[in-house]
Order: C-alpha cells, then structure tokens, then sequence
C-alpha cells in the first residue's frame, strides 16, 4: 500500500495525494484513487513593523527635530511665518519631501496657490499672548460634563430641560466662588509650567534668530 499513492509534482502544488495510474472501474472500490489532504503549509512570516511605517516615520534624530521645528511655527507671529518657513523648508531631510509638499499645500501655501487653512486660523502667537486658551479643550470639557448631566444621547425634551437647570446652577455657583475669591479647581502643576516656559520664550521672540527660536519651541513642544 506504500506504493499505491504517489505525490506528483503538479498535485503538490495543489495539496492533494493522488494514484497516477488509477485501477479499472470494475475493480475493488478500495483500490480506487482517494483525496487526501496535506496538512497546511506554514503561514509566511509576517513583515517587520518598519517594512510597514513610511520611512519619514521611523524617527530618527533629524527628522523627529524637523517635526518639532515645523510644529513650533504656530508660535511665531504671524507676519514673520511665511519667512520661517522660507528658512526651514531647505534644511528639512530628503525623507520629507512628500511631507513637506503636503505641509506646504495645506498650511503655508505658496507664492500662487492659497493654503486650504488659512495661516490666521492656526496661529497662537496673539493667543499666548493675551493668555487665551490655545485649543478647544475647554469647550470639550464642558460638552463632556453636560453629557453626564444628560445621560444618555437622545434624551426627552423633559430630561434635556432638567440637565439645562442643573447645568445652570452650577454655573451659578461657580460665579458666586469666583466673586467670594475662593480658590477654583486648580490645573495640574506640569501644565501650569509649561506654559511658564512657553510664555516665557515667546515674550522674548526679538531676541531669538528664527530658527533657534523654532527649535527652543519645538523642544518645549516634543518634551
């Protein structure tokens, strides 16, 4: 019987034991070919984690200090920021040409071509300034706390109208704390700090060359 299945090259490939030479039909149903299956073939090994990253991506010393650079431009006021980037646009590695291309397009523009989001909609340098929150996190705070105050996402009109008086009693509360000067909910000490330094390196801005002051901001910002 060892004898009787043979594994030929074109079967092989398709996984499967057959007899080249099958037996007549009027002979024992036992001596007719069977199928049997292979068991599987090991699963290929799976591609390294940087055969999946963009090369820009796996960051290196240069690149992760370019990212840093270009993410401290919101912080340089806002006549002063198409000449920023006229400055650092050449020193940025040859891996983010694509990036920066990209960057340029949608935040900059250029001497022809408008940016989709216009440079006064991302500057903070007048925001740190006058000491105005820099993000929207205070409104997703508060749109947080009223939807625990609601419960649910589709409330009644009742239950909304209830979250709405609760809501205002607390604000009402939180004025009277802030009339009688008692201390409110403080911020954590890191964050309080940090805008120390942030505040602090801004104020200064005269005193920098612009691309040392790109790469104080983005150490502060990457940190």
């Amino acid at each position: 019987m060892s004898n009787l299945f043979q594994l030929t090259f074109q079967d092989q490939r398709q996984g499967v034991l057959v007899n080249p030479n099958p037996p007549p039909l009027h002979a024992a149903p036992a001596l007719h070919p069977v199928a049997l299956p292979l068991a599987p073939l090991p699963a290929p090994p799976l591609p390294a984690q940087s055969d999946l990253i963009p090369e820009y991506q796996v960051v290196g010393s240069e690149v992760r200090k370019s990212f840093q650079m270009m993410g401290a431009l919101p912080f340089v006021p806002i006549d002063d920021v198409d000449r920023a980037w006229r400055y650092l646009k050449p020193l940025l590695p040859g891996d983010m040409d694509v990036f920066s291309r990209y960057f340029e397009n949608t935040w900059m523009g250029t001497s022809a071509t408008q940016p989709l989001f216009s440079q006064w909609s991302w500057n903070q340098y007048d925001a740190c300034q006058a000491g105005v929150p820099r993000s929207s996190n205070i409104a997703e705070g508060w749109h947080n706390g009223f939807r625990s105050l609601v419960g649910c996402a589709h409330p009644t009109v009742w239950k909304f109208l209830d979250a709405l008086k609760l809501e205002q009693s607390l604000t009402d509360f939180k004025l009277v704390q802030h009339l009688t000067r008692q201390p409110l909910e403080p911020r954590q000490q890191k964050w309080i700090k940090f805008d120390q330094r942030l505040n602090a390196v801004i104020e200064n801005y005269d005193d920098y060359d612009i691309l040392d002051y790109l790469k104080v901001i983005g150490c502060l910002m990457g940190c």
